[in-house]
């Protein structure tokens, strides 16, 4: 997931600003519907994930029929989210409110993370794809956003965190943090060290307890932030991550664990989705504009290639050797699509108009949002009657939510981040009204840029 970070900053500090003036807040927050993630359970064949801008469609039958779970409650304006590992696929997602929650029943019930991380804004977390138990968080103590960002740590899954692990030095800003799933115990995260700008990728090489300062990188990276994207499933030492340029973004490669970075492919706007196909293929996207960019990269390659056709993309994510895309619903027709050939012809698979039903235990709640969109066109009013939601496959008769996870938790392969800059809950609604804005303006600024 790349996408949704940054519009989900931008996203809270226009809610900010709705409250403080009196604004309404437009459907889809502000925005037109719009996919932004796919999952795909490994051992939930029929199950896929397509994560909105207004909450969550699921289908239970490989993609012929798709279930509406509005955002409410503590899952208002969540993202990115990222399944734990099988069997328990606990889902997780990021709020500003909430900080960092859970759900262990396909969204019908989430629970916030305890622990130190009560009282800390999250930016980004990721899961270990060998340790159910084991989550990461990158976050600063809500009662003083300037103290510092930290790593904090859950070893229960993401009940609970403990004190930080890594405090970055006051003024420099901690951004993704990701396992290497071939060495468990190796993780890496990425810091912009202010105010020479300097990216610095750090390390620790027992689960996070202690961190070094690997490398400064301003001479393979520039003067830029950047977030990582993937670590190679059999290889640590190959890294990649995206750049955030000033007027670009790019992907940079290491294959000497981190010590230096290539950069690759440059995209003249946005860098949307990476992923690495079980081939070996690599394949991005990304949007300059409303133009649709795509380039791959397999052994037969010198460099990168134009990927020719792509659609919109927005995720990528791959399952059994079928290659699944979320695109963009209205510029492409359909908000996903498939290809069988790694991405050389892509099929429409998915539309919004295909959603049937909201999900069974979310009927009520989500009543009132399933009708707005239904009157918009966005699917049949038919899918709002409360006796259409069919019985919700895979779900628990009884939530465990609040139980510790089972099997493991953590498969997600791509950088995890989010932000939030929600005045009120970065504790500065005792500012006055003007200091305020200011205050929040300057830190939502910083975030939005280094996302």
């Amino acid at each position: 997931m790349l996408g949704p970070t940054r519009s989900r900053l931008a996203l809270s500090w226009l809610l900010t600003l709705s409250v403080l003036l009196g604004a309404t807040l437009a459907r889809a927050h502000g925005s037109a519907p719009e996919p932004q993630q796919i999952l795909v359970p490994s051992d939930r064949p029929e199950q896929i994930i397509l994560v909105t801008n207004f909450g969550l469609l699921f289908s239970e039958d490989a993609g012929k029929t798709w279930l509406f779970s509005c955002e409410r409650g503590l899952s208002m304006y969540a993202g990115p989210y990222l399944l734990g590992a099988r069997p328990s696929n606990r889902l997780f997602a990021m709020t500003s409110g909430a900080g960092l929650i859970y759900s262990d029943d396909d969204s019908c019930s989430w629970q916030a993370a305890g622990g130190t991380l009560t009282h800390v804004m999250p930016f980004a977390f990721s899961v270990d794809p060998s340790n159910s138990k084991r989550v990461y968080a990158i976050g600063a103590p809500r009662e003083d956003l300037r103290a510092g960002d930290s790593i904090y740590i859950s070893d229960d899954g993401g009940l609970t965190f403990g004190e930080p692990v890594f405090k970055a030095p006051v003024g420099n800003a901690l951004l993704t943090v990701l396992v290497a799933p071939s060495e468990p115990s190796t993780l890496f995260a990425t810091m912009l060290s202010t105010p020479e700008n300097h990216p610095i990728l750090l390390r620790s090489h027992d689960s996070g307890a202690h961190w070094e300062w690997l490398a400064d990188l301003a001479a393979s990276l520039g003067a830029n932030p950047f977030e990582l994207l993937a670590i190679d499933p059999f290889d640590a030492t190959k890294i990649y991550v995206r750049i955030l340029g000033p007027f670009a973004e790019a992907l940079a490669m290491s294959e000497d664990g981190g010590l230096s970075f290539v950069q690759s492919v440059s995209v003249p706007g946005t860098l949307t989705a990476f992923l690495k196909l079980a081939s070996g293929t690599l394949l991005i996207a990304g949007t300059a504009g409303t133009s649709a960019l795509g380039y791959r990269f397999n052994d037969h390659a010198q460099s990168f290639e134009p990927w020719q056709g792509v659609p919109h993309i927005q995720a990528l994510a791959e399952r059994s050797g079928r290659l699944y895309a979320a695109t963009d619903n209205f510029l492409d027709g359909f908000a996903v699509a498939v290809s069988d050939d790694e991405g050389a012809h892509f099929s429409s698979f998915a539309g919004f108009e295909q959603v049937r039903a909201v999900k069974s235990c979310a009927v009520e709640l989500c009543a009132e949002r399933c009708s707005y969109y239904a009157g918009v066109g966005l699917w049949p009013e038919s899918a709002c009657a409360a006796d259409s939601a069919p019985p919700d496959a895979g779900v628990p008769a009884t939530n465990p939510s609040l139980a510790e996870p089972s099997g493991q938790a953590g498969s997600h392969t791509g950088a995890a981040g989010g932000g939030a800059c929600s005045l009120f809950d970065a504790g500065l609604s005792a500012a006055p009204a003007g200091g305020l804005l200011l205050l929040a303006s300057m830190f939502c600024w910083r975030r939005w840029v280094q996302r």
